[in-house]
């Protein structure tokens, strides 16, 4: 970039996360005679990763195979926002039995940390839970910088019961 003449620094905008960038300058003498001087040595930045993956658009829960249990299933959404994969990344589930839960993802009922794929479908199975009563179920992801997705859509379906023949 070319900066006026009494300017001494420059901020660079719009660059892309987790991108190396490399910089040197170099001053100019202009009219009446044009006189270089050498390139000052380079200096390199990496820019952080602030993009959250966006919110789960496909969430789902089901009846799990045992008693007290609830299966989860979801399309992981990307890095930054809707692209790119996740290594190191985390999701958190609540379930609740009350609908209008304030639902918060500090009062997770499940975490895990995971590598995803954009686009991929990953599944979980919570247990323990009351038999038949029905849980309202909503999830947030994490990028491997720790950034938090919004909100997701719902999910809700009830605890499996008791399932052993007599």
């Amino acid at each position: 970039a070319t900066v006026p003449a009494v300017q001494t620094s420059t901020t660079d905008i719009s660059l892309a996360n987790q991108t190396s960038y490399y910089y040197r300058i170099r001053s100019i003498d202009t009219a009446p005679i044009f006189r270089y001087s050498a390139y000052a040595s380079f200096v390199s930045t990496v820019t952080l990763d602030t993009e959250a993956p966006d919110p789960v658009s496909v969430f789902s829960s089901t009846q799990g195979n045992v008693e007290g249990e609830l299966s989860f299933t979801w399309v992981w959404t990307g890095d930054d926002a809707s692209t790119g994969n996740v290594v190191g990344g985390s999701y958190r589930i609540q379930v609740s039995l009350s609908a209008i839960e304030p639902w918060n993802p500090g009062s997770f009922t499940v975490q895990s940390a995971t590598d995803a794929v954009q686009g991929s479908t990953h599944s979980t199975t919570i247990s323990s839970l009351s038999q038949g009563a029905t849980y309202y179920s909503r999830i947030w992801l994490y990028d491997e910088a720790g950034n938090e997705s919004s909100l997701s859509v719902g999910a809700t379906a009830w605890a499996q019961v008791d399932i052993t023949p007599p």
